[in-house]
């Protein structure tokens, strides 16, 4: 499993929908992780999201979704076999994934 899909939510309910939805879609639990503000990640590792992640984003992303974070989103990364990979994408989009590029957008336009 070498390809991580991540996804940025504004809603707890929905990202924890995701969650179960991708359980049930044979994405095992210890291979999900969700980020949120004032709560550790629940995979129970020693190092943090974005450096697990860190080496797989650009600066710019990584910057993007720590900012997410900070201004109280949830985000839900799956590391998924390559057949698992539209699919996963296509259950995020299902459970309201916020649009990056949109959200980056909006967030400069407020300064």
């Amino acid at each position: 499993m070498d390809n991580i899909v991540i996804g940025m939510f504004d809603d707890n309910d929905e990202a924890m929908a995701l969650v179960n939805d991708l359980e049930g879609h044979g994405i095992a639990r210890d291979h999900i992780d969700v980020e949120a503000p004032q709560r550790p990640v629940e995979r129970q590792d020693t190092r943090g999201f974005f450096q697990k992640v860190g080496d797989l984003l650009s600066g710019r992303d990584s910057r993007v979704l720590a900012e997410g974070v900070r201004r109280g989103g949830i985000i839900v990364s799956a590391q998924v076999d390559e057949p698992q990979v539209d699919e996963t994408i296509d259950l995020m989009k299902a459970h309201g994934a916020v649009d990056i590029d949109e959200r980056t957008e909006g967030w400069r336009e407020e300064g």
